[in-house]
């Protein structure tokens, strides 16, 4: 059994035999659902693990390890690797708070929450409350429940990605229907709608199609206070591709540091969360088909983000897409040193995003298509201190916005990147440096 006394869970108690020829995973399961039973604790990865055995959940699909509690460590200490040669999975370590797809034929509109949204009135960014228009409503929600805060749709299809966040209750009045958030507001609210239908991209022009627009209440688990750390995660290079090494949503509290990742799909992607930390990570991502995938990404409502110190290099590429609000991006260096014919960028921001942030590091270039695209609906953003540089021989561009919205300064286009540019809204450069 594990050391309760000092909350840490070592899989060599349960027999793992850390020797990537035995398969370890339901060892390296048991030490974290032990330290789950405990209420949280370190499982030590202490040896080189293979971990193939797969499991499912309809909802999240394949998987072979999964965190479903709150205050669980994952922490190397020595060796601490954790490989995998299977390809019938779609994620290897995945964290995530199970829920029920609900909504519109049975899609994942109001995906993480209880199908029911209570519509509320509009709601402005930094606002620490919301007002139901039923007040009567409010009283489905108690103190410290999970709640689930959404307008329209960032993307085409049928209930797909609404623009949201993940909030907490603080207190509920069920007379004047306002209730108190334990964080300000990510964004603006307000109701939206679909063009045709109930399905595609929604704004607020009005028709005659009202998008669901409210808050839900989270029925199911919001994982809160996650780490993994120091550990070595490694994706067979026979591996198909499109494999996650790490995945998770409905999180309050993730921190990703000090991790090599040596894999064939993403290698983070976590949506609906907030307050993560991903720092001092390194990844390479090769993939046989010459696509790309990300080293990080924040999708789907995430919310309170930093990524920093990270390197990511081979066709590895950063992603804030689906709505993600106050993400900072600092001293990251991605290396796209694949010699590549597929068009793809380094930072890539569109589907719409708000208070989004650049400072620092560098990008190596090294296919078609422009390092840092950022899209119109991309909103309160800023690009500084950046270094673009590439061995493309075609033409490309090194900083390209069609949002009105970002304040760009300080960032330099070298020569290495044949026809490196930075193309801004107003057709200047500002403070910026592209040299030809």
């Amino acid at each position: 059994s594990g050391n309760l006394a000092a909350l840490t869970y070592d899989p060599v108690w349960w027999g793992a035999a850390g020797d990537l020829i035995a398969d370890d995973t339901l060892e390296l399961q048991a030490a974290i659902n032990a330290a789950c039973s405990a209420g949280g604790g370190t499982v030590l990865a202490t040896q080189d693990y293979l971990a193939n055995a797969v499991s499912s959940v309809p909802a999240l699909g394949n998987f072979v390890l999964t965190i479903g509690c709150d205050n669980l460590t994952i922490e190397g200490r020595g060796k601490g690797r954790i490989k995998t040669s299977n390809s019938s999975f779609g994620r290897l370590l995945t964290a995530w708070g199970i829920f029920k797809p609900g909504g519109l034929s049975g899609s994942q509109d109001f995906q993480y929450a209880d199908a029911t949204v209570y519509t509320m009135t509009t709601a402005t960014r930094g606002a620490q409350s919301i007002t139901l228009a039923t007040p009567s409503h409010a009283n489905n929600f108690v103190v410290d429940d999970y709640i689930f805060i959404r307008t329209g749709q960032c993307v085409t299809g049928t209930g797909a990605e609404p623009d949201s966040e993940l909030n907490q209750v603080v207190s509920s009045n069920g007379e004047t229907g306002i209730i108190v958030l334990r964080y300000p507001l990510a964004k603006n609210y307000a109701q939206e709608y679909y063009i045709s239908g109930t399905s595609g991209i929604t704004s607020t022009s009005v028709t005659a199609n009202l998008a669901p627009f409210g808050a839900a209440k989270v029925t199911d688990r919001t994982i809160k206070n996650i780490r993994i750390a120091n550990v070595s995660i490694e994706v067979s290079s026979s591996q198909s591709d499109n494999v996650t090494a790490l995945a998770g949503g409905q999180i309050d509290g993730v921190v990703v540091e000090n991790v090599t990742g040596n894999v064939t799909g993403p290698f983070h992607s976590y949506g609906q969360f907030r307050a993560g930390r991903f720092t001092r990570n390194v990844v390479y991502i090769k993939r046989s088909d010459d696509t790309f995938w990300y080293c990080f990404s924040t999708a789907t409502g995430a919310t309170d983000v930093i990524i920093a110190d990270n390197v990511c290099t081979g066709h590895g590429f950063m992603h804030s897409h689906e709505g993600g609000a106050r993400i900072v991006y600092a001293n990251n260096i991605v290396n796209q040193d694949v010699n590549t014919v597929s068009a793809d960028n380094a930072y890539s921001f569109r589907a719409r995003g708000y208070d989004i942030h650049i400072h620092g590091g560098s990008i190596y270039h090294n296919m078609p298509g422009a390092a840092v695209r950022i899209e119109s609906d991309v909103l309160d953003g800023s690009v500084t201190g950046l270094v673009i540089n590439g061995a493309q021989t075609t033409t490309g561009i090194g900083l390209l916005s069609t949002s009105g919205k970002w304040a760009m300064t300080g960032n330099v286009c070298l020569n290495g990147l044949t026809g490196c540019g930075i193309v801004l809204p107003d057709g200047t450069l500002g403070s910026n440096l592209a040299v030809a």
